[in-house]
């Protein structure tokens, strides 16, 4: 990578002088170096050589050339996350109450024969307290046909959210989250969970990605991830950190087209495996879970005369491993056999 630096004197270099003009394109521990080496505000060129900078005077321009090896070249960084947000809610009232009504109704004729069929939903959520307060989700259903009228409760559920923490404690028809290979379930009872999903949706609580590579001089690149282009800019020389590129769960294809100034081209392809249930080193994700299994049937919800307890907890020891631990979704006990 040539850099026309001016200057006469070809038995050292004023150290000031070379860092304005090079600056980050070489690492900062070689310039750390070189400070220390430095007799006054000159170095050698015997040192600059032995720290990576060869330089070479050409006689007809009166000129300095710099080549910077691969391993004294600078780092840059390309960081396509962002940074999470800590919750700050907006002024709320400390009282709210939405309903939706869906009406339908239906009629046929065929024949001699006459019926008719309406059906109304009632969807509604309430709010006591504002954004430090509790919520009451409703579901209800009504069916009305020529012989009979059906009412159908569905699934309620009062929660509060502390988005800080975060946790939900949710009372009423919740779901049982699973982890590893169970599965979740429907319960009416208790729950309290992290639930990073509902709580900090913007957070990124599993392991960054980070691919490195070396750009000789700078270029134009193109960086595609699984066939679809994220980045397409212009990067000064020296060592590229690709950081928390969008990835799937699995293996993922990465390709970094480079054309230099100079017009020369080139391709690096690399092929990262990613897990989406490792978590980032220190976080916690748990939930706990009591109530009896649910079931939507003709009357609406209902429940079975059993109930059951279960909950998980992970801990991300570090960037490659989670360590965790779970109970299964076991039928305790059966509510009749405790009234004996």
């Amino acid at each position: 990578m040539p850099v026309l630096l001016t200057g006469m004197d070809v038995s050292g270099v004023a150290l000031k002088e070379l860092h304005q003009v090079l600056g980050q394109r070489v690492a900062l521990g070689v310039w750390d170096n070189l400070q220390s080496q430095a007799i006054g505000n000159i170095v050698s060129l015997a040192d600059l050589s032995e720290a990576g900078l060869d330089i070479s005077f050409d006689t007809s321009t009166l000129s300095l050339s710099a080549a910077i090896s691969p391993a004294a070249l600078g780092s840059s960084g390309m960081d396509f996350g962002t940074e999470y947000q800590s919750f700050v809610p907006t002024t709320s009232g400390r009282f709210s109450w939405f309903n939706s009504f869906n009406l339908s109704h239906t009629q046929n004729w065929q024949n001699d024969d006459n019926s008719q069929t309406s059906s109304l939903e009632w969807l509604a959520q309430f709010n006591v307290g504002g954004t430090d307060g509790v919520n009451l989700l409703m579901a209800n259903y009504l069916d009305i046909d020529d012989e009979q009228t059906n009412f159908q409760r569905g699934e309620w559920q009062l929660y509060y959210d502390n988005p800080y923490a975060p946790y939900r404690l949710s009372l009423g028809d919740v779901e049982a989250l699973g982890a590893g290979h169970l599965s979740g379930a429907n319960i009416g009872g208790i729950s309290l969970s992290s639930d990073y999903a509902a709580l900090q949706p913007s957070r990124v609580i599993g392991p960054n990605s980070n691919q490195a590579l070396v750009l000789t001089e700078s270029a134009d690149i193109e960086i595609w991830v699984n066939g679809q282009m994220i980045f397409n800019g212009r990067q000064p020389a020296g060592r590229l950190s690709l950081a928390n590129m969008p990835m799937t769960n699995g293996a993922n294809d990465i390709e970094v087209r480079v054309r230099y100034l100079s017009g020369k081209t080139e391709t690096f392809v690399f092929t990262k495996f990613y897990n989406t249930n490792l978590l980032n080193e220190g976080m916690i994700n748990y939930g706990a879970f009591l109530g009896s299994p649910s079931s939507f049937g003709e009357d609406g919800v209902e429940y079975t005369d059993s109930w059951l307890s279960s909950g998980f907890v992970e801990y991300g020891v570090n960037s490659w491993l989670t360590l965790g631990g779970m109970a299964p979704w076991p039928v305790m006990a059966r509510l009749s056999e405790l009234r004996r």
